[in-house]
């Protein structure tokens, strides 16, 4: 059984001993107050905060500190038959209790052999049994007033303090360092635990139990988002079909018709400018959020309305979103527990949600709904803000831990899930394809040209671009078409699609697969891997869109010149190029410099 010794006692602990005081079983006080289930480490907990209690009240003069931890209090039972009982010598022998009393070793008998009921023995032992339990809770009284010996929970208390070593070590190795971190984690719902190492949903429930026992309401989520409100229903459900007319003041608009509401503005946008399905999404995910946004933190305030200042709100509230707009629990639009965002969101990702809904502004200023756009007056500063830190928040994986994850893949049993999980790091990464090319990609689409081997694919807008296959590329592909049954390259069915699914080596799969697949590769990988565990936390939200970043910032490294990893990268402009993989020669000089200044030591 693992150690449970507790760092600290608060609060809770003590409720755990008066309510034993009071006749309850032990594992249902731990259960209640320390949020401990299994039995054995209950009793285990409660042996040891007796102990320690026990020790305190001693130190601090009380006489009668040996009661603290017993059931003083017994529901009613019937009595042992006599030939049964123990002479009060033999239990006193049995029991160890020769350092106690005469009356406490008189409790302690009856409280386990009580007189028969109803005679004035039993009535005398009730008595005594109450006066035992009042001086138990007025020595727990007296060591809580104390303050020596107990403290109140903060969140910011390191977990150590609070909770068994055993499960302390796992949460710090997860990235878990204080008590409100991890309660501030489970909070926001979803699969919380996932990083942690032997904790699956049985032990997590455990864990929240422990840590709302610590800091009561903790780890309940309030939300403002309630689905039965026709506001919420509007925003966080946009309507299926033109004719599902929500309220609002109607605008006439020569060139598309009558937009009556924000919403129908949106759909009426997303319409018109979004040319992908992903792009599509995005469209709206952004959209709703600032709508929903207006609903909530600025008072139902319409497009027409927006100012400035508004712009200006939203890029503060996008910089620290509160944390009742955030869970990570699985709940659709519109429905209890649902909120727009899983968490705190970067840079990068700030200064797209407000270009989005710039660019949403612009169409329909043209449109001639809005008369203006205020975003124009700070998209420029929210963009350089993101710009000057995107060389630090990349979504590249070093070669390090590109290694780790690699041998990971390898160390798992041969099957075709660990084959396409392989061909989908080796391939991507030394590709550059986004998500969506790879997809819809088949052997047919490859051609051998005297300069390479390339892969003709569809990117954004529609653009047709040929992307060379470095060796590295080619042999992935060759090994993944034999573990399907399938011959190389050269001599595989010209439909055979790149990335097929596990059943039939023959048919497509879809983004979801692609994208849940490797994410659950990447984060197994990462897990178990030695990599510190500051890159283990920066790559918690690795995905395949991620290998996309890491063949751009790898051959930038490599002294690839930027038109060629924009080429290969199908970016419209070279300037998207440089300023995604900025990372890339800032490395390079890094490393440059300390050469030099190495050099300059050794000649000194």
């Amino acid at each position: 059984m693992p150690s449970t010794i507790y760092q600290r006692i608060g609060p809770h602990h003590l409720a755990h001993m008066r309510a034993v005081a009071d006749g309850l079983e032990v594992r249902h006080c731990a259960r209640i107050y320390l949020g401990i289930e299994d039995l054995r480490e209950a009793e285990a907990a409660h042996n040891e905060l007796t102990a320690r209690l026990r020790l305190a009240a001693r130190q601090a003069g009380e006489r009668h500190y040996r009661l603290i931890g017993i059931r003083i209090r017994e529901k009613a039972r019937q009595a042992p038959a006599l030939a049964e009982r123990p002479t009060l010598a033999e239990f006193i022998d049995a029991r160890e209790l020769d350092g106690w009393s005469e009356t406490e070793q008189l409790e302690m008998y009856e409280a386990e052999f009580p007189p028969t009921p109803g005679t004035t023995a039993a009535l005398e032992t009730l008595q005594r049994r109450e006066r035992s339990r009042q001086r138990v809770v007025e020595i727990l009284r007296r060591l809580e007033l104390d303050g020596s010996m107990t403290v109140i929970p903060r969140p910011s208390d390191e977990v150590h303090a609070w909770l068994p070593d055993h499960l302390a070590r796992r949460l710090l190795q997860a990235g878990y360092l204080t008590i409100g971190s991890l309660a501030e984690r489970i909070r926001q719902g979803g699969l919380w635990y996932a990083g942690i190492a032997a904790v699956g949903k049985a032990k997590a429930g455990q864990i929240r139990h422990q840590i709302e026992a610590i800091l009561p309401g903790s780890t309940t989520r309030v939300t403002p988002f309630d689905p039965t409100e026709s506001t919420g229903v509007m925003l966080a459900t946009l309507p299926s079909s033109p004719g599902e007319l929500v309220s609002g003041n109607a605008y006439r608009i020569d060139n598309l018709g009558a937009i009556d509401s924000d919403v129908r503005a949106l759909q009426a946008w997303v319409r018109a400018a979004a040319n992908s399905d992903a792009t599509r999404k995005s469209y709206e995910r952004e959209a709703r959020r600032f709508l929903l946004w207006l609903q909530i933190e600025r008072g139902g305030r319409q497009l027409i309305d927006c100012k400035l200042d508004d712009a200006l709100a939203y890029r503060a509230f996008l910089a620290f979103i509160p944390e009742g707009w955030i869970s990570r629990v699985k709940a659709s639009p519109g429905t209890i527990g649902w909120t727009p965002f899983k968490g705190q969101i970067s840079a990068a990702s700030q200064a797209q949600a407000m270009t989005i809904v710039g660019a949403w502004f612009d169409w329909l200023v043209n449109a001639e709904y809005l008369r203006g756009n205020p975003w124009r007056l700070i998209k420029k500063a929210g963009q350089v803000r993101a710009e000057d830190t995107r060389a630090l928040d990349t979504k590249a994986i070093t070669d390090h831990a590109m290694g780790e994850i690699g041998a990971f893949i390898d160390r798992q049993e041969p099957s075709p899930a660990r084959a396409r999980a392989r061909f989908i790091l080796s391939f991507l990464s030394s590709t550059g394809l986004r998500s969506a090319e790879l997809l819809a990609a088949s052997v047919g689409n490859i051609r051998a040209e005297p300069e390479g081997v390339f892969l003709r694919v569809t990117g954004k807008r529609e653009k047709v671009r040929d992307v060379l296959l470095v060796d590295q590329a080619v042999r992935a592909l060759d090994d993944y078409l034999h573990t399907r049954g399938l011959e190389g390259v050269e001599h595989a069915p010209a439909d055979a699609p790149l990335l097929s699914s596990l059943e039939d080596g023959m048919k497509p799969v879809g983004y979801q697969t692609l994208y849940k697949t490797t994410r659950r590769w990447l984060e197994r990988a990462v897990m178990f891997s030695d990599l510190s565990q500051a890159e283990k936390s920066r790559l918690a939200g690795a995905s395949a869109h991620w290998l996309r970043h890491t063949f751009g910032t790898r051959a930038v490294a490599l002294g690839t010149p930027f038109d060629v990893v924009q080429a290969q990268l199908g970016h419209v402009s070279i300037n998207t190029t440089m300023s995604l993989y900025s990372r890339a020669p800032l490395s390079r000089r890094a490393t440059e410099l300390r050469k030099a200044w190495a050099s300059t030591s050794q000649d000194a």
